[in-house]
């Protein structure tokens, strides 16, 4: 009996041991290891840029990235897709792979996401010319799960839909940012430079129908400049959709020389709200480090369901050192919840961005950054509650692993929430010129983490 008992006392700490909360997850990756390490090498380059991550409902991971071939005078968008073990699936593309083509031209790829029936959509901008001077328009392309394009319907009847701001210069127009609603309308959010020398750029926003049609809903014909009042540098990084449609982005503001932490609220028809900030504009300014070093940036932006926006991003501290904040503010007024942190921010130690935040539904929020440890730059992943880090999560909420690359450089870019699991995904560098994709996934919720969804 006491065998027995001892048996199984030994069972469960193991099991508990391999449920940890925050722990790589042993059914992912290569050889159980939690992770996975793969790149597209086109010719005559080995860099690879991660840029997107969804999950679909299978737990199949899709990832969007790009490179330059043709002796770096074209971009491509880079696809592929994993199997909910974390193995490149040859049933898509070929390989796992799909890599953009003359059919979408010279595609700097940016974001990915799935439009209403489970599609994929690609983001980015088509290149027209030099791929670092050349004119550029806002692009969005539909592949299907399978990897093949498939085209938008009537009007655009093409895969790839493109919008051109064209307010001087360069011409040069950029979405980093891909957002669906429930009924298929896509937002790509980016910036439209006006002047040849590339000093200003003005916040762009275009608003397209489930077709690819212009939604003229917004602003009277689907496009909307913005600039902050007074004309400051402004650059948007990241954006959210609260259940009530509004529309939230972050990134930064030029004040006075330092960049202030901006977040931005306007209606799904692309109007600002006053509310928000007094114009639709709040700027944060952080002041963590001393003179010389205040520039605060929003890199991330998560809407909760309880009318509450979470806000990361980086916070410069000293030379050489950035430090991560998360910040929580109300979606109605822009006032710091001040039932969060620290009257409503967290400073976090170390040293690297958060590039990254989920809301979870229980209120947790979750976060990904890179951090410097022992000289090497590794990924790490936090939970945070309401005082601070959860402590159930991995090491007094805190998860960091390395894809232990020559370089020792591994840098998070996107992570998603997938049955109670943390996907996370980003660039690691195998040398200098060299980078790959790498993707991990870790357990969340100890409730699922034996399967038992």
């Amino acid at each position: 009996m006491t065998r027995s008992c001892l048996l199984t006392a030994l069972l469960f700490a193991s099991g508990a041991a391999l449920s940890q909360e925050g722990a790589l997850d042993p059914t992912f990756g290569t050889l159980g290891t939690g992770r996975v390490v793969y790149g597209f090498d086109l010719p005559a380059n080995g860099f690879d840029s991660p840029a997107g991550l969804v999950v679909d409902t299978q737990g199949r991971s899709y990832t969007i990235g790009l490179s330059a071939e043709q002796n770096n005078t074209v971009w491509r968008a880079t696809l592929a897709r994993l199997t909910a073990s974390g193995g490149l699936d040859n049933s898509f593309g070929t390989g796992g792979k799909v890599v953009s083509s003359d059919a979408e031209g010279s595609f700097l790829a940016t974001d990915i996401a799935r439009d209403s029936f489970g599609q994929l959509l690609l983001a980015g901008a088509r290149v027209f010319g030099d791929i670092t001077q050349g004119d550029r328009d806002f692009m969005v392309c539909r592949f299907n799960t399978a990897g093949a394009a498939i085209n938008f319907a009537a009007p655009t009847n093409n895969h790839c839909r493109t919008v051109a701001f064209d307010l001087g210069g360069n011409n040069q127009d950029l979405p980093n940012i891909l957002k669906t609603t429930p009924d298929g309308r896509m937002y790509l959010i980016g910036s439209a430079r006006d002047s040849a020398d590339f000093a200003t750029t003005k916040i762009a926003i275009v608003k397209l129908t489930d077709t690819g049609a212009l939604d003229t809903t917004f602003s009277g014909d689907g496009k909307l400049i913005l600039e902050y009042p007074g004309g400051n540098a402004t650059a948007i990084r990241d954006a959210g959709i609260g259940s009530d449609g509004h529309l939230y982005l972050g990134g930064s503001v030029d004040i006075g020389g330092s960049l202030a932490a901006l977040a931005i609220k306007l209606s799904a028809t692309g109007v600002l709200d006053t509310a928000f900030g007094g114009d639709g504009f709040q700027a944060y300014q952080l002041d963590v480090g001393g003179v010389g070093f205040r520039d605060d940036i929003v890199r991330a932006l998560a809407v909760r369901s309880d009318g509450k926006v979470v806000l990361g991003g980086s916070a410069d501290f000293a030379l050489d050192d950035v430090r991560g904040f998360v910040l929580r503010v109300s979606a109605t007024t822009s006032s710091f919840d001040t039932g969060f942190g620290n009257a409503g921010r967290l400073i976090l130690g170390g040293n690297g961005p958060v590039s990254d935040l989920i809301a979870q539904d229980d209120g947790m929020t979750l976060y990904s950054r890179d951090v410097l440890l022992s000289g090497s730059r590794v990924f790490r992943v936090g939970r945070l509650g309401e005082a601070g880090h959860d402590l159930r999560f991995g090491s007094g909420g805190l998860v960091d692993f390395s894809f232990a690359l020559a370089q020792a450089v591994d840098i998070p870019r996107e992570m998603v929430l997938s049955d109670g699991r943390v996907v996370v995904m980003g660039v690691v560098f195998k040398s200098g010129s060299d980078s790959e994709f790498g993707v991990a996934r870790l357990r969340g919720d100890a409730m699922f983490a034996d399967d038992f969804e």
